[in-house]
Formats: C-alpha cells, structure tokens, sequence
C-alpha cells in the first residue's frame, strides 16, 4: 500500500512540476497555443501547437518537448523511455532462459511412469484395499507419456 501511495505522488509531483505554462491571457484556447520561454532580456513567444506536441510524444516519447525547445526534459523523455525498454527486454530475456532451464531440468528428472507408480504405492498404502490404480503399459518401447492413460492421470481419484 506504501508503494502505491509513493508512486502516486510521485506521478502527481511529476504532473504538477511538468506544467510550465501560465495563463497569460484569459482565454484558455489562445493561452494553451503560445508558449512561451525568456531569453537573456527579452520575453519571445512562439506559437506550438499543443496537440503537434501530444502527438509527437506519443509516437517517440520526448519529441513534443523537443519540439517546444524542452530539451533536458526531452533528453529525460527519451533515456527513461530507452532504459526502460532495456530493462524490460532483459528481464524477458531472463525469464525466457529460466523457463528453459526448467523445462531441461524437468525432462532429465522427471517421468510420468515414475509417477504414476509412486502414486499406485501412496493408494496401496494409504487408500485402502479399494483404491483405484493407474495402469501402466509394461511395453518399455513405447514412449514414457504413451505407457500411462493421461486422462486417467489428470482425471482426479474419480477417474482414476
């Protein structure tokens, strides 16, 4: 809960610091359409289109504040937007190796056959003299996954 309501004020203190237009006019049409910026003695206004901005951003994060002449916060844009891909293409990355490395691992351990005997053993001792039983095929040629009934395996003690 501490980590939502952190990130939320962190999100809205981002907001607030990130408005650095003020009305200079009234009217809110004509005071969103100029932006303005100081030089060394002079106040300059220029005239960028808000919704040019928006989109720019929203196709390459950073290119609306660039586009405003923003540019420590386009350069910020940018780079935040590029590491966090990175991060997200790596921890891909590693999930996709640990995924593998699982599946390696539960191929050279595991055996359906083995488990479907240890479960005969748990029913003898532990169900009593009516238990039901997997069957299990005595043909060694076939594959592991074709000497046990899965449906009978997966089925649950009823369908056992």
């Amino acid at each position: 809960m501490a980590k939502k309501l952190i990130f939320l004020l962190f999100v809205l203190v981002c907001v607030v610091y990130s408005q650095e237009m003020e009305l200079k006019t009234g009217q809110v049409g004509l005071d969103f359409s100029i932006f303005s910026y100081k030089t060394e003695d002079k106040l300059e206004q220029k005239r960028y289109s808000p919704l040019k901005a928006g989109l720019m951003s929203a196709l390459i994060p950073g290119s609306g504040e660039f586009y405003t002449k923003s540019y420590i916060k386009s350069a910020l844009f940018f780079t935040a937007e590029v590491v966090l891909w990175v991060v997200y293409f790596n921890y891909t990355r590693k999930g996709d190796e640990q995924t593998r490395w699982f599946k390696r691992y539960a191929d050279e351990n595991w055996s359906v056959v083995d488990y479907a005997s240890w479960i005969n053993e748990w029913m003898r001792r532990y169900g009593g003299h009516d238990a039901p039983r997997l069957s299990i095929d005595p043909n060694e040629n076939l594959k592991p996954w074709q000497r046990v009934n899965w449906s009978r395996l997966n089925g649950g003690r009823k369908d056992i």
